[in-house]
C-alpha cells in the first residue's frame, strides 16, 4: 500500500508550478524568529520564515495517517476524536509551493523568496540599527505584516525578537523536557504526540519566567519534532504561560520516507542546527536545557567544547529511571561540574 501512495505523492511533486501571489483560499503562517545585531556593519539581520498553505485537507494523506497510526498505537477509536483531528489537519494540508509573498516593514515593501515544496519559504533581509526605535529596543520584539494581492485581500502578522550582543540565550528542547512524550517508547510518542492531551513538565514554565526576569535573555526552542507540530506546540505553550519563544523544528513531509522516523535521530540534528546560531551570535552566551531520554547530553557536551565561552551552563531533566552515572562520566569527563546540572525535579535547579 505504502508503494502506491508515495509513486503517487512523487507524480504530485514533480508538476511544474509557476510562483504565483497568494490566491483568496491561501493561508500564511510567520513562524517567529529573530533579529540579531552585526555591530561590524551596524545592521540589523533577520530571516523572514513563512508557510502559506490550503486548509482542505487531502484524503490521500489522510488515509495513510490514519492506516499508520492505527497500525502503531492500536486504538482505532482513538484518531476519531476532535483532538487528534486538530493535530492531524496539519500533516493533511495543502502545502502551496511557488507562492510570492511581501511584508511590510519600516515603510518598505520586502519581496520574500517563492515558497518550496513544502510551502515553506525562508528569506534572510538587513535592517539598519538607525530604523529600530528605543521602543521597540524596549519591547524586545517588532511586529510586521504582509502585503495584500489582488485576490487575497487578507494581511497576515508576524514578529521577530531583537537579540542584544550582551544578552543571555536559552536553547530549549520540547519533547521530555518541557511536556512529556515518552521518546523512547513509540506508541506512547505517537499517542502522547496525536491522541492525548498535552501533559507540562511542572515547574518548568515557572523556572523561563525566572530566567526572563533578568535583563536580556531570549529563549529558542530547538525540537526534532516536525514542523506540523508548531501551531499546536506554540498554543499549549502560551497556554501554560511560558515567555515568548521563536522555534526551530525539523522539516518533514508525509510523503518522505522519514515519515516511520518520525522523532528519530535527534543528535545530529540538534547539534548542526544550534551550532549555527552560536556561530552567528557570537557576543551571547547560551543556556542549554534538554533530558536524557535521548542524545540531548551527547549534543549539548560536544557544543560546551567547541564552545567554551558561549556556552555558559546545561540543565538535563532526568526522563527515565535510570543510572547515569556512567554516562554522564563519558560525556561530560572534559568539562567542568560546575558548567552541568542533571536534575529530576525544576527545584533543584530554581
Amino acid at each position: 500500500m505504502y508503494k502506491y501512495l508515495f509513486i503517487t505523492f512523487f507524480f504530485l511533486s514533480i508538476i511544474n508550478i509557476t510562483a504565483s501571489p497568494l490566491d483568496d483560499d491561501d493561508d500564511v503562517i510567520f513562524y517567529p524568529t529573530f533579529m540579531y545585531l552585526d555591530s561590524s556593519k551596524n545592521t540589523y539581520k533577520v530571516k523572514i520564515h513563512l508557510h502559506v498553505f490550503e486548509k482542505k485537507e487531502d484524503s490521500i494523506k489522510r488515509k495513510f495517517l490514519l492506516h499508520y497510526l492505527n497500525s502503531e498505537i492500536g486504538d482505532d477509536s482513538s484518531t476519531q476524536t476532535d483532538l487528534f483531528k486538530e493535530r492531524a489537519k496539519w500533516f493533511l494540508i495543502d502545502n502551496k509551493r511557488g507562492k510570492e509573498v511581501s511584508i511590510e516593514l519600516f515603510g518598505k515593501i520586502y519581496q520574500l523568496n517563492e515558497t518550496e515544496p513544502n510551502g515553506r519559504s525562508m528569506t534572510e533581509i538587513s535592517i539598519d540599527k538607525s530604523l529600530i526605535l528605543s521602543k521597540d529596543e524596549q519591547n524586545g520584539y517588532i511586529e510586521f505584516k504582509s502585503s495584500t494581492t489582488k485576490r487575497n485581500k487578507n494581511t497576515y502578522p508576524g514578529k521577530f525578537f531583537l537579540v542584544k550582543e550582551d544578552s543571555t540565550c536559552l536553547i530549549s528542547d520540547i519533547d521530555d523536557t518541557l511536556k512529556i512524550s515518552d521518546v523512547r517508547n513509540k506508541k506512547a510518542l505517537l499517542a502522547n504526540s496525536f491522541v492525548r492531551p498535552f501533559a507540562l513538565v511542572q515547574g518548568m514554565n515557572d523556572f523561563y519566567n525566572s530566567l526572563l526576569s533578568k535583563d536580556n535573555t531570549c529563549f529558542v526552542n530547538v525540537s526534532a519534532s516536525p514542523w506540523q507540530m508548531y501551531t499546536i506546540l506554540h498554543q499549549f505553550f502560551e497556554a501554560s504561560g511560558f515567555p515568548q519563544t521563536a522555534y526551530y523544528m525539523k522539516d518533514f513531509r508525509l510523503k518522505d520516507s522519514d515519515f516511520f522516523n518520525l522523532f528519530e535521530k535527534p543528535e545530529e540534528y540538534k547539534y548542526n542546527t544550534i551550532e549555527p546560531i552560536l556561530n552567528e551570535w557570537k557576543k551571547v552566551k547560551f543556556i542549554l536545557v534538554g533530558d536524557s531520554g535521548e542524545k540531548d547530553p551527547e549534543a549539548y557536551a560536544r557544543l560546551a567544547l567547541k564552545y567554551q565561552n558561549q556556552v555558559s551552563q546545561i540543565f538535563i531533566r532526568i526522563a527515565y529511571e535510570e543510572n547515569l552515572d556512567d554516562r554522564i562520566a563519558k560525556v561530560f569527563e572534559k568539562i567542568p561540574k560546575s558548567k552541568y546540572r542533571f536534575f529530576k525535579n525544576v527545584q533543584e535547579i530554581k
